[in-house]
């Protein structure tokens, strides 16, 4: 239980993000236009430490790209990829990478933000 209640505190530090029209525990099928812009919280790996528990994690959002001028778009990935460490890491969470999409993705523009944080008390 204390992954999940680390992750719903994450999502709340992203609802205060007014920019995600979406933004959710977990990856559903079917994300569509109309959950975008949308984040996806969700776990990576989870493992002991002393006393306490280390948790990597992961913060999924995406952009709709229909209708959008492409340079515009990264510039509006590149804002929310700020906006999301900024707040994670007011949870304590350290950054750790960005992996892009590499526009394999053809509705939206994606990006997965890779965080960690050690020391979760049990």
């Amino acid at each position: 239980m204390i992954v999940y209640t680390f992750l719903e505190a994450c999502k709340a530090k992203l609802d205060e993000i007014v920019d995600f029209k979406t933004n959710k525990i977990g990856l559903e099928l079917g994300i569509n236009s109309k959950d975008t812009p949308y984040a996806r919280t969700m776990p990576l790996s989870h493992k002991p430490n002393s006393n306490n528990t280390d948790l990597r994690f992961q913060v999924l959002f995406g952009l709709d790209i229909k209708n959008k001028d492409y340079e515009e778009l990264h510039k509006e990935q590149s804002i929310l990829e700020d906006l999301i460490i900024e707040k994670i890491q007011e949870t304590g969470a350290l950054w750790l990478e960005t992996v892009y999409d590499e526009d394999s993705v053809r509705s939206f523009k994606s990006a997965i933000v890779i965080f960690e944080i050690e020391g979760i008390c049990v």
